[in-house]
C-alpha cells in the first residue's frame, strides 16, 4: 500500500472516529468469560465493519478450523511469505477511551511448517491517539502492539511460550514474564513507553500515562520483522470496556448461490444469511428472480 493510500485511509479513519466520539459500547472480562457478546466476523464483514490489509503478497482468509477452533468452527488464517504482512482490523471501536479497557485477549495457532523464529505468532494491534481525539484531529498517533513472547516468555522456556500446531489463549493484560513487563510496545514514542519499538510495558502503564488516549482500531496482525515464512491463525479476539465484553468470532462464510442449493439440507449450511427452513431459502432466491451473488 502506498504512502498516499495510507494517508487517505488514516484520514478516513479519523473522520469516522471523530463522528463517533460520543458513546461507548463497552464490554467485561476476557474472551473466555461467560456473558460476553459474540460478534461473527467473516468474508462479508470485509469492506464494511472490518478491513483486511496485505503487504508483499501476504495472504489472509477465513477458514474452517484448524483442529477445534476456540469459538465456532473457524478462524482467520495468515499465510505470510518472507517480508510479508497481513492485518485484520475493525474501526467499530473508533473513539472509545483507552482508559476504559479492562480486558483484552485472543487465541493463536502457529503451524509447525512456519520458518519464522519459533516465538513468532499473530499479534494484537490497537491504533490509538495517545494525546486524545477531537474534531481537530488525532494527537499522538501510534499503534500499540502486544505479542505473547513479551508477556509470557520466561528464562525457563527460552523466552518462547509458543507451542506449534496448538491453539493457545492469551490474556493480554497478564504480566507473568520474568523477562519482560507486560508485552505491549508502541510503534512511536509516547508517554509511558520509553523507547519506540523496544520498550515492553503493561497496558495499565500506557493507560495511566495517557489518560486522554482514544482507540482508532483494533485487530490482529502478522507483520514484517523476523525473516522466514509464517502460517497460522487467530480467533476469539476480545475487547472489554467497563465490564462488558465483546468476542469477535472469525468464521468462514458459506453463501449459497442458487435455489437448488437449498435442497437436501443445503439451507442449513448457509451462514450468510441464515435461513429458517428450506422454503425460506428457496423463496429468498425466487422473490429476487435471480441467482444470489457470492460476495
Amino acid at each position: 500500500m502506498s504512502s498516499s493510500t495510507n494517508k487517505r485511509a488514516r484520514r478516513a479513519l479519523l473522520t469516522t472516529a471523530v463522528a463517533g466520539l460520543v458513546g461507548m459500547a463497552g464490554m467485561a472480562g476476557p474472551a473466555w468469560a461467560a456473558g460476553a457478546t459474540t460478534v461473527t466476523v467473516d468474508e462479508t464483514s470485509i469492506g464494511s465493519s472490518w478491513t483486511l490489509t496485505t503487504v508483499n503478497s501476504g495472504g489472509g482468509a477465513f477458514v474452517a478450523g484448524p483442529r477445534t477452533a476456540p469459538t465456532g468452527s473457524g478462524s482467520f488464517e495468515f499465510t505470510i511469505p518472507d517480508n510479508g504482512k497481513v492485518t485484520l482490523s475493525t474501526r467499530t471501536v473508533a473513539g472509545l477511551p483507552l482508559r476504559a479497557v479492562d480486558a483484552v485477549g485472543y487465541a493463536t495457532y502457529r503451524a509447525g511448517t512456519s520458518t519464522m523464529p519459533g516465538n513468532a505468532a499473530p499479534a494484537l494491534n490497537m491504533e490509538v491517539c495517545a494525546g486524545g481525539l477531537s474534531p481537530s484531529g488525532c494527537s499522538g498517533y501510534t499503534t500499540l502492539v502486544w505479542e505473547p513472547v513479551y508477556a509470557y516468555g520466561t528464562t525457563a522456556n527460552g523466552n518462547n511460550p509458543i507451542v506449534n500446531d496448538t491453539w493457545q489463549t492469551w490474556d493480554a493484560l497478564g504480566r507473568t514474564s520474568t523477562s519482560y513487563t507486560g508485552g505491549w510496545w508502541s510503534t512511536r514514542l509516547i508517554p509511558g513507553v520509553p523507547t519506540a519499538g523496544s520498550s515492553f510495558v503493561s497496558l495499565a502503564e500506557i493507560q495511566w500515562a495517557n489518560p486522554n488516549a482514544a482507540i482508532l482500531s483494533f485487530g490482529v496482525n502478522v507483520g514484517k520483522g523476523p525473516s522466514g515464512t509464517f502460517r497460522g491463525n487467530a480467533d476469539a479476539l476480545t475487547l472489554s470496556l467497563k465490564g462488558r465484553t465483546t468476542v469477535y468470532d472469525f468464521e468462514h462464510a458459506i453463501i449459497l448461490t442458487g435455489k437448488d442449493e437449498c435442497k437436501d439440507g443445503g439451507w442449513m449450511t448457509s451462514t450468510s444469511p441464515s435461513f429458517r427452513n428450506q422454503g425460506d431459502c428457496v423463496s429468498s432466491f425466487a422473490s429476487a428472480g435471480r441467482t444470489r451473488p457470492t460476495g
